[in-house]
Order: structure tokens, then sequence, then C-alpha cells
């Protein structure tokens, strides 16, 4: 991991991993909302932020990618996620409180897959993970 990472946002990620429920909520607002737009789900509320991802079936293992500051003062943060045999990622954007706290989360997920055959055999294709 980048030693660049500091972002309120790339914390939580890092408490997530940690499974550290209480440190991870006291980075967000009381009102805080996320937004999973892949699946189209919202949680309202920094409690229901942690809750549903403290009950997320076990096995998973969080490794941050970037952690960036947008001209429009978001945070931004792409994270992989393995969890047994799959891979997701994640474009996160976060919205700060004045004071810090987090208080909007909109997320992007991806699963990883194999690619389609047809392009496997196209000039100038190569694989990026294995």
């Amino acid at each position: 991991m980048n030693s660049k990472i500091s972002s309120p946002l790339a914390k939580l990620f890092l408490l997530y991993q940690a499974r550290n429920w209480h440190g991870a909520r006291s980075l967000l607002a009381d009102n805080a909302i996320m937004y999973w737009h892949s699946s189209g789900e919202c949680f309202n509320g920094g409690d229901a932020i942690i809750h549903v991802n403290a009950v997320y079936p076990e096995g998973w293992c969080i490794t941050l990618l970037e952690d960036n500051l947008l001209t429009d003062s978001r945070i931004h943060v792409i994270a992989a996620v393995d969890h047994h045999e799959q891979r997701f990622l994640v474009n996160s954007f976060a919205t700060l409180t004045d004071d810090g706290l987090i208080v909007r989360l909109d997320e992007y997920w991806a699963s990883c897959e194999e690619p389609q055959r047809w392009r496997v055999v196209l000039p100038g294709w190569s694989r990026l993970m294995g």
C-alpha cells in the first residue's frame, strides 16, 4: 500500500479491513448516506453504513490501490476486495463535512471476470491480472 494513503475515506477502508467497526463509525457523520449505485441500494445513517459492512459474509480482504483528493474537494479511493474465489473493484467517492466527517459515500462496484474469448485474439490485447 502507498504511504500517501491518508484520507478519511482511505482510513475508513483500513478500519473495515481491521474489523474495527467503532473506529470506522467515528469517521462517519450521524446523517451519512451511502449509495451503492451498481446494485441500486442506499444506506441511511452512519450506523447503517457500519452495520452492512460488519454483517457482510466474512472472508474478505481489502487492498487500497489509490487515494485521491479531487478538485471539487471530494475524496476518491480505488480498492480491490478479494472474497474467497472472487475479486471486486470499487471506486468510492466521499464528501466530507466541514469538520472532516464523511457525510456521503457514492460507491461503484464491479466484479472481476474472465475476458470475452473474442477479445483475447485482437491486436494489442493483453491481460492486466491473472
